[in-house]
């Protein structure tokens, strides 16, 4: 007779916690299960939180973005201007190409400030995580670029 474990998504807290015995049975224990809602990557609005590891501060308006997977694209608000791009995901992996953006005059400096960096790392982007409500983007050598922070809706 073996035993086998299996948990997914759950954190045990106390080694006690985790003697759980089963006859060549595995049981899988999700967050769903206990009520708790798991964001995703695509359908949910992110708002951007830091750039390079760094505060982005207070701004007039925050930078957000979100991922339609039925058309591939990545749109939201940049600091300045409205913006899109095509994005591409497998598993941990996600690609952004085709940035494009408004023109508008920007008249808050961190507002500015936000959006370059924004735009001028979104390409670089090649890895995503998500760990409660905070989006991770990663580059190819696992460097935080940017982060989010999922928007609450209503």
């Amino acid at each position: 007779m073996s035993a086998c474990f299996v948990f997914s998504g759950v954190r045990l807290s106390t080694p006690a916690a985790a003697l759980v015995f089963c006859a060549c049975q595995s049981f899988t224990i999700a967050p769903a299960s206990m009520g708790v809602e798991q964001a995703t990557l695509e359908g949910s609005a992110w708002l951007l939180t830091r750039v390079n590891g760094q505060s982005i501060g207070k701004l007039a308006q925050t930078p957000r973005l979100a991922l339609d997977k039925s058309s591939g694209l990545a749109s939201g608000f940049a600091g300045c201007n409205d913006f899109s791009a095509r994005y591409a995901s497998k598993g941990a992996n996600v690609t952004f190409s085709r940035v494009t953006y408004t023109r508008k005059r920007c008249v808050d400096p961190l507002g500015t400030k936000a959006e370059d960096a924004f735009l001028r790392l979104l390409p670089q982007v090649r890895s995503w995580r998500i760990r409660g409500a905070t989006l991770s983007l990663r580059n190819a050598s696992g460097t935080l670029l940017l982060e989010f922070t999922q928007a609450r809706s209503g």
